[in-house]
């Protein structure tokens, strides 16, 4: 029997579910931040400033954007990456979502709902786990070799993979938080790309703000 299969797994405790709604929460943070700020920035430079993006690139504002693209792309999917960890990892145990489909007391009608959701969110997932495992995690000699192009999420794709998540994240704060009494009641998780709007602390807020102070300082 493997280390693995003899292991005895103890049910994740409300504070874990608490930690793992924060990290979900980080990582849509991250997400909007991209989607703002360094997404929009190359269709606000060429529709507001008519500044060409190529042109742009060559810049030393432009050469620093680009660096802080493909890093922030790289942080967004690493940080989803480990969501999608097994339960255990050699001799350690990981906080993720497979922790929690398999390792609570469901209903029966519970875990059906809940399944179902973690197939969606492994099958959006399977777009970019070859940039995790031959980019981000490793320097994979053959990508590099014929500098083939590597998964990313398709257009629309990620809007769904966070409203997914979103689901996620209500049904284990809720599985936790069933006393109306509790200082911190149940809540609905919202993974919206452009933000909330009511909400004014929203990172999309701010990315969207820097990203107007960029685009109408920048130089043609």
């Amino acid at each position: 029997m493997s280390y693995e299969e003899s292991r005895f797994i103890e049910p994740p405790k409300r504070e874990e579910a608490v930690i793992f709604c924060d990290l979900c929460q980080y990582i849509f943070s991250i997400w909007v931040t991209y989607s703002n700020l360094l997404e929009n920035i190359p269709e606000s430079l060429e529709k507001e400033r008519g500044i060409n993006l190529n042109e742009f690139l060559e810049t030393p504002p432009g050469r620093c954007m680009g660096i802080l693209n493909s890093t922030t792309l790289e942080h967004l999917i690493l940080q989803i990456a480990k969501l999608h960890d097994p339960v255990i990892t050699g001799k350690n145990e990981n906080l993720c979502i497979d922790l929690f489909v398999s390792h609570l007391d469901w209903s029966n009608e519970e875990k059906t709902g809940i399944k179902k959701i973690r197939e969606g969110l492994f099958r959006f997932y399977e777009f970019n786990i070859e940039v995790r495992n031959k980019i981000l995690a490793h320097n994979d000699r053959g990508i590099f070799r014929t500098n083939a192009s590597l998964g990313s999420f398709p257009r629309g794709e990620d809007e769904k993979y966070f409203s997914l998540l979103a689901e996620f994240c209500t049904l284990i704060w809720n599985r936790f938080h069933t006393d109306a009494n509790m200082v911190v009641p149940q809540r609905v998780f919202e993974f919206l790309k452009y933000g909330l709007e009511r909400d004014n602390l929203c990172p999309s807020n701010d990315a969207r703000i820097l990203r107007s102070l960029i685009v109408d300082n920048i130089s043609p």
